[in-house]
């Protein structure tokens, strides 16, 4: 995977050319298998994809959509689940499946075993993923200034993105833990947009 890095004169910008590029992706593969994360900037593109979905431009009808992270502790149906900000922000209004849409089971007593079988739904690799870097040059839920594990493993919630995330999805028991893939599951990716 090479690195490009590109930069934008303003929020807008970026949105108008990350959801054309992730339509052409979508459009050229329809078979593409994404990982996806939750957080305002994502949710505002996650807007733009379902107006490109209604209009025709892509479907998501025969792709896969994988949840990088998912929090614990919460009731299945709680709106601070990642799941149900995917949900409203995404599936809800596009063709995908839902069969085609995976999660990691926080509700199994054993964090290890679901992180396990989460590992092995991803071994064929994600064609596409979108990671946001934190404020405090975290990736994902992995901060910087320490390995990340190779494997999804349960994980401690990093406050900066507690505070991320509830800007997007206004809640009052945010919790503290949650499964997260892996460090290898964003190198073996086909392609890593690192969203800062």
């Amino acid at each position: 995977m090479g690195l490009r890095l590109e930069r934008f004169a303003s929020g807008a910008e970026w949105l108008r050319r990350a959801a054309d590029d992730w339509a052409r992706r979508l459009a050229a593969c329809p078979t593409l298998r994404m990982g996806v994360s939750v957080g305002l900037w994502p949710g505002r593109l996650y807007a733009a994809m379902t107006a490109a979905c209604r209009a025709g431009r892509v479907s998501f009808a025969r792709a896969e959509v994988f949840l990088l992270e998912e929090y614990g502790g919460l009731d299945r149906d709680d709106p601070g689940r990642g799941a149900a900000f995917m949900d409203r922000f995404l599936l809800r209004h596009v063709d995908l499946p839902p069969d085609r849409f995976h999660v990691p089971d926080v509700d199994n007593a054993d964090a290890a075993a679901a992180a396990a079988d989460y590992d092995a739904r991803l071994a064929g690799g994600l064609d596409w993923a979108l990671a946001p870097v934190g404020g405090d040059g975290r990736v994902g839920w992995h901060a910087p200034g320490r390995r990340p594990p190779a494997d999804t493993s349960r994980l401690a919630v990093p406050p900066s993105m507690i505070a991320e995330v509830t800007a997007a999805v206004p809640h009052d028991r945010f919790p503290t833990w949650g499964l997260a893939v892996g460090w290898e599951t964003f190198r073996r990716a086909k392609e890593l947009w690192l969203l800062a």
